[in-house]
């Protein structure tokens, strides 16, 4: 569905972020545009001749429309920022609610929705290190759910939270496709269920981590440095 105004497009964006990087957008957004609105002049028509005042105030519009975009941007871009930034700590806090609860086995991969899996990866990706995007949602982004960065290179993630189907070798393929086609350092394909042997194949070689459940569960249980969720979860 789509949503009504750039504002709220604009909110979507800034929750995806990093919380500080949206906070930091809606400062320095608001210093920039608050700067063009403050300095942009226009055209006192008053002391111009009467023949001259039209070809004066049409001169003039281009200024006058920058001025009043400016003056209405200074308030809702760092708005949207801010807005944003917000459900960013919460989506923030509810990631790492989410790996604690996993990790700790109360709560198990297979009843996570397909938004709090993706939350799951995206703070596991956090805590080794990399700058975490994510993209996923009702429009994913060429079928990547997250964007990785970690020293100077990018990284793709692609999530099949499927509890009762094998991953194939066409999904990792495609997948492939995309990661080629952006020219990134390499990918992670991360499923809560198993993949095939000739997707297992097809990855041997490449600069992609197949990742499926039970590794991911073992992971997240190294990573609170515990590893009886393996026989919990299943």
């Amino acid at each position: 569905m789509a949503r009504d105004s750039i504002f709220e497009d604009l909110i979507v964006l800034a929750s995806k972020m990093p919380a500080w990087v949206s906070f930091l957008f809606a400062f320095f957004s608001f210093v920039i545009v608050h700067t063009i609105a403050v300095h942009t002049v226009t055209v006192d028509t008053s002391h111009i001749p009467p023949q001259q005042q039209m070809h004066a105030i049409t001169a003039s519009i281009p200024q006058q429309l920058i001025k009043v975009l400016a003056t209405f941007g200074q308030v809702i871009l760092p708005m949207a920022f801010v807005f944003g930034g917000v459900i960013s700590v919460i989506k923030g806090r509810r990631g790492k609610k989410l790996f604690n609860q996993v990790a700790s086995c109360d709560e198990s991969i297979n009843r996570l929705s397909w938004q709090d899996f993706e939350r799951l990866l995206g703070e596991y990706f956090r805590r080794n290190g990399f700058y975490v995007i994510q993209k996923g949602g009702a429009a994913p982004d060429g079928g990547i759910d997250i964007q990785l960065r970690k020293g100077g290179e990018t990284y793709l993630v692609q999530c099949k939270h499927w509890r009762a189907y094998k991953v194939g070798a066409q999904f990792v393929r495609e997948f492939y496709g995309v990661m080629a086609s952006r020219g990134v350092a390499g990918g992670y394909f991360v499923t809560s269920g198993v993949y095939t042997k000739e997707a297992v194949r097809f990855a041997q070689g490449l600069n992609i981590m197949l990742i499926d459940g039970k590794a991911l569960r073992k992971v997240i249980a190294l990573d609170r440095e515990t590893s009886s969720c393996e026989t919990v979860v299943g």
